[in-house]
């Protein structure tokens, strides 16, 4: 399934399809077809097939190494930049958030003075200095609302998976592709959203155990950081709707209701959910989020 794209962002890229090559940063959350977006345009610009790409003359792939991009793989773009095609040349620079400071500041003479022959196609999950978006087309990459994506995905979407997706229709289909993963999340939520009394807890401690005990045969690789990041965003989901449901308010009228209203209130409700949104945004800035992390919080959504 192609993954889906925000109008106002498909209408940017499909005006850059028809414009001279140039520039450009496509920046936002993993899971929003930035990558793909960019293997598209540079097969449109240099006018070649996906399979043929990656070895057409005029286009060059920088992709971080060992969780970094280095500085020789910036110098293979200063050294493509001195080749003078028939024809401007493409380079995509996958993951580039990971470039030092240094390493955007050494590339500036490059976009600056190389323009005429090489565009630069950056991929990042965040903006770049201010210096290098100055010189390049920024095309931002946003979720979508939850709504959206559901109305979106045709018939019998995963609602957990579309919850733990947080709107990002690359994570969506990752989730649901890993089957188990996506089993054990359509459990959690539905344990989760009938969770009234003790009995609903000790269910919910059985789902997540695996996570506790690191059980690779019963689901492996659990504790990756893009899964835990998933079970904190449907949590997050699940009492953001439960706080509107509290105070009178339209929620998302596609997720069931459950019985968890039954164990709290509009303040512990708001709480929770605020809770969630500070885990959520130490992970962005920790880079990761432990099973530790994860079961304090969840100790404090069981009921007492």
């Amino acid at each position: 399934m192609e993954i889906l794209i925000h109008r106002k962002t498909a209408k940017l890229i499909e005006d850059l399809e028809c414009e001279e090559p140039r520039n450009v940063v496509f920046y936002g959350p993993r899971g929003l077809g930035k990558r793909e977006q960019a293997m598209k345009l540079a097969c449109r610009w240099i006018e070649t097939t996906p399979e043929d790409l990656g070895k057409h003359i005029d286009f060059m792939m920088i992709e971080p190494e060992e969780g970094s991009i280095r500085s020789e793989q910036a110098e293979k773009i200063r050294q493509k930049a001195m080749y003078c095609p028939e024809r401007k040349a493409v380079c995509v620079v996958d993951g580039a958030e990971l470039m030092t400071v240094d390493l955007q500041n050494k590339l500036l003479k490059v976009l600056e003075d190389a323009a005429d022959v090489l565009a630069v196609i950056f991929v990042s999950t965040v903006p770049l200095l201010d210096t290098v978006m100055s010189r390049c087309l920024a095309v931002p990459f946003v979720p979508f609302g939850l709504t959206r994506l559901y109305n979106g995905l045709g018939d019998a979407p995963h609602v957990a998976a579309i919850l733990a997706s947080d709107g990002c229709p690359g994570v969506y289909q990752r989730i649901v592709g890993d089957e188990k993963f996506d089993h054990l999340l359509t459990e959690f939520l539905e344990e989760l959203q009938d969770l009234h009394d003790k009995q609903g807890s000790i269910r919910i401690l059985e789902l997540t155990h695996a996570l506790k005990e690191k059980d690779r045969e019963y689901l492996p690789e659990v504790l990756d950081v893009w899964q835990m990041r998933a079970f904190l965003s449907l949590c997050r989901h699940v009492y953001w709707n439960l706080n509107m449901q509290l105070n009178g308010l339209t929620g998302y009228e596609w997720l069931p209701k459950g019985r968890l209203a039954c164990v709290n209130d509009a303040k512990k409700a708001e709480e929770l959910y605020f809770a969630l949104v500070g885990a959520s945004e130490l992970s962005q800035k920790k880079g990761k989020f432990s099973k530790n992390d994860f079961f304090g919080l969840l100790m404090k959504m069981l009921p007492s």
